[in-house]
């Protein structure tokens, strides 16, 4: 365990582990049963139709998700860890597996609430 998730731990506050992913719900190409020598056509309407999830896990085991149809931002992800501050109860570590860095002059930029302290 990590110096900063042991006294989280001697705090007495619940470590969170938060990431972020996009999907884009495109069809996948798979081996077809066309003759041999004969390329088949597969005929498929293509979009850019995106899926954005963010979750979090506590060490108990707990989940909490959200998504979204596009890309999160810097004022979405705050939304989700204010969401986060009120399910649970006493004082977090929330500790995010990738980049949360937002651009300067974004919602999020320094977001440290009340009862959390972001660790990335």
């Amino acid at each position: 365990m990590a110096f900063s998730q042991k006294s989280a731990q001697r705090e007495g506050r619940t470590i969170v582990f938060c990431d972020q992913s996009g999907f884009y719900l495109l069809p996948a190409v798979v081996r077809t049963y066309a003759p041999v020598g004969k390329t088949p056509i597969l005929k498929e309407h293509l979009s850019r139709d995106h899926l954005s999830a963010m979750s979090a896990i506590t060490l108990e085991g707990k989940l909490y998700m959200t998504e979204q149809e596009r890309a999160f931002k810097a004022e979405d992800v705050v939304r989700f860890l204010k969401h986060l501050m009120r399910q649970i109860e006493g004082k977090l570590l929330v500790s995010h597996m990738g980049r949360l860095s937002p651009p300067p002059g974004r919602g999020g930029k320094g977001f440290s609430g009340k009862r959390g302290v972001f660790a990335p």
